[in-house]
């Protein structure tokens, strides 16, 4: 009899918006244990054994069928497990959603309860962390992304960060780069595989507020070049430091954005750039799961490969968008309507007045 196997059930563990689970993926595979449940955080290890079993016979939980992380393998090569027991490798941070940017495209939007959220987070994870740690789990192997709202904000973050600094981790911080905080760029010098990255998506002040419906270009440009600073002080070329590009259409999937993106790019001293497509484009065609790029989204994305080779900055590889591009559709994850309604309006009539922290 073959036995499932998946890595991240026994090693990876995600702090989401209303509770935490054993997995790699913050919207597939088992469902959170919520949080403000009595005793959920042995309720998490103790369903983590349980699938493990499951997994030795076979047996797949619903929302894992067709995963691409689960692998079938030869009897008896699943290891069991305890509670408590077993190195994490990962550790994804996503309880939080407090933001001080409205981008149209963000799917954290669908989870906001006004125009403000009054708390950083739903509850705190480091607590959690520490005993994690305090059983020996949390290792210099072990990966810390944060990947929810704006981590800057995030209260415990330099909390968090000091011990990722302490256990010598790596870690992957996805900002808007509107606040500048020093731990990140500690982060970054205390290992070479620490990743920061910052969505400016566009080239101009005008395209940034359409987008991000805050008035906060020019601060982002500023803090870009603090972290790349920060780096070549201590010695280091800012590779680590990721400027991304997410392409819209009639939005910034145009030559004039892009040349001027660049431009700041390379004022500002980075050396590393991304691009990707909108995951929630709003065009749909006859089957409502799929959606097509647009003639001059999949322009720009070659474009800006170009003019990164132009540049001589590095270029991640974003494969999944790659096959987008080639085959011109993809599968769309599904949105609520109310989500997908308050990201046209904040788009269409946004308060670009109104001011954030």
């Amino acid at each position: 009899m073959k036995e499932a196997y998946c890595e991240h059930i026994y090693s990876s563990i995600v702090f989401g918006f209303n509770g935490y689970k054993y997995c790699n993926s913050v919207w597939d595979g088992p469902d959170f244990i919520p949080y403000d449940e009595d005793d959920a955080w042995n309720k998490n290890e103790k369903r983590r054994v349980n699938i493990i079993s499951d997994l030795k016979k076979g047996i797949v939980p619903p929302n894992c069928v067709g995963c691409s992380d689960l692998h079938y393998i030869e009897e008896n090569h699943v290891q069991e497990v305890s509670i408590n027991d077993s190195i994490i490798n990962k550790i994804t941070i996503f309880n939080y959603n407090h933001c001080n940017c409205r981008c149209f495209y963000c799917s954290v939007n669908s989870v906001y309860s006004g125009d403000e959220v009054q708390k950083s987070n739903f509850y705190d994870v480091l607590p959690l962390l520490k005993k994690l740690e305090s059983n020996n789990r949390i290792t210099n192997n072990t990966f810390i992304a944060f990947n929810g709202g704006e981590p800057t904000m995030l209260e415990e973050f330099n909390d968090i960060a000091n011990m990722a600094l302490d256990k010598h981790c790596k870690t992957e911080i996805l900002s808007n780069g509107i606040v500048y905080n020093e731990m990140i760029s500690k982060l970054l010098i205390d290992r070479d595989d620490s990743i920061l990255y910052i969505s400016l998506d566009c080239g101009t002040n005008d395209t940034f507020k359409r987008m991000k419906i805050v008035d906060r270009f020019n601060d982002v440009v500023l803090n870009i070049k603090r972290y790349v600073d920060d780096l070549k002080k201590a010695g280091k070329e800012p590779y680590q430091i990721r400027i991304k590009y997410i392409i819209f259409p009639n939005v910034n999937d145009n030559k004039k954005e892009i040349d001027a993106f660049f431009k700041i790019c390379k004022e500002c001293g980075v050396k590393t750039v991304a691009r990707t497509v909108n995951h929630c484009n709003r065009n749909v065609n006859q089957d409502k799961n799929k959606l097509f790029l647009e003639t001059s989204v999949i322009k720009s994305y070659k474009y800006f490969k170009e003019q990164a080779e132009l540049f001589n900055m590095n270029l991640i590889p974003e494969l999944w968008a790659d096959v987008i591009v080639e085959n011109k559709v993809y599968s769309c994850r599904k949105i609520s309507p109310v989500t997908r309604l308050k990201s046209e309006l904040h788009f269409l009539f946004g308060n670009k007045n109104k001011k954030f922290i």
